[in-house]
Formats: C-alpha cells, structure tokens, sequence
C-alpha cells in the first residue's frame, strides 16, 4: 500500500496526519516516493533550512545526519572521516578476498568485525547488520558458501558509498 503524507503545520487542521512537524507550508498529498524530492526542494528553497543537513534524503548507502552528528557538524572532522574510510574500505576489502581465497574464516570474521565499525560510521546500517551476521558465521565456520556473497556485497556497497561520500565533499566544499 502506498502511504500519502501532508507537510503541514502544528496548528493545521491535518494535525493528525502524517507529516512533517517543522514545516509550515502545506503541500498536496502525494506519493512516499515523492518524499524525497519533496524534501530536498524544500530544503533547497527554504532559507532557514537550507543549511542544515539537506542532501540527508539523497543517498542510498551513507547516512548524513549520522555522518554530521559523528562529525560534530564539523565540515574538517568529516572529510577526516571520509579520508579514513576510503582508505580503510579499499584495504578492507583486498584483506577480505585474500582471507577468503586462504579460507581463513576465523580471522576474515575478525576482520569483518572490524569493517562493521568502519560502515557504521557512514551511517550504513544494513551493511553493518549483515556484516555483524558474516562475523559471527565466519568465526564459527558456519556456511562458509554465503562468504563471497558477503565480500563481494561489502566492496559493492563501499564502492557506491564513496561515489556518494565524494558527491558530499563536492556539495559541501561548493564545487
């Protein structure tokens, strides 16, 4: 079922409908789909929130409110977390595959241990939870043919977060 929503005000007739509470501008129902252009329009043509966290509803692997609150909302604390991660992800990834090939379970679950921090970071929840599902599998040893599929899905989806970490940093610096 599809879910129509209002972007209403607290002092709206709507009031108990399914909208957004910091708005104060009433829109037409639409599609959830339509959620995210919505939001980003208004974010991009409201002056007082048009330098909050407006690309938040853009991404489909990295979380920005999530990055930004890690961050401290500090623009030079963030793109230290971006540098780190890029680099981490990339030697992440390369360990994984050569853990894999040596069928060296216990170890490339400590390793994903370790990568499930490293995505957690960039607000990447789903990839965290499986992650925390490939760990505990590969230190027991257990169903040791889901292995690839997982490395393969870790360095698919850091490979597409980092497209998005570089479209922030060029947002965010103006370029």
């Amino acid at each position: 079922m599809v879910k129509e929503f209002l972007i209403v005000n607290d002092f709206s007739p709507y009031k108990n409908s399914t909208y957004f509470p910091f708005s104060k501008h009433l829109f037409p129902v639409c599609k959830e789909a339509d959620q995210k252009n919505i939001l980003y329009l208004f974010h991009s043509l409201h002056p007082f929130y048009s330098n909050c966290s407006q690309y938040t509803m853009k991404y489909r692997y990295i979380n920005t409110e999530y990055l930004d609150s890690v961050s401290g909302g500090d623009d030079s604390i963030m793109l230290e977390i971006i540098n780190m991660f890029r680099e981490q992800a990339v030697e992440m990834h390369n360990e994984m595959k050569m853990l894999l090939a040596e069928k060296n379970y216990v170890n490339l679950g400590l390793l994903a241990h370790k990568a499930k921090s490293s995505v957690a970071i960039m607000g990447m929840t789903d990839l965290a939870g499986m992650l925390k599902t490939f760990e505990l599998q590969a230190k027991e040893g257990k169903e040791p043919g889901q292995y690839e599929s997982w490395v393969n899905r870790f360095g698919n989806d850091t490979a597409e977060a980092m497209k998005e970490l570089d479209d922030l940093v060029k947002l965010k610096s103006g370029t």
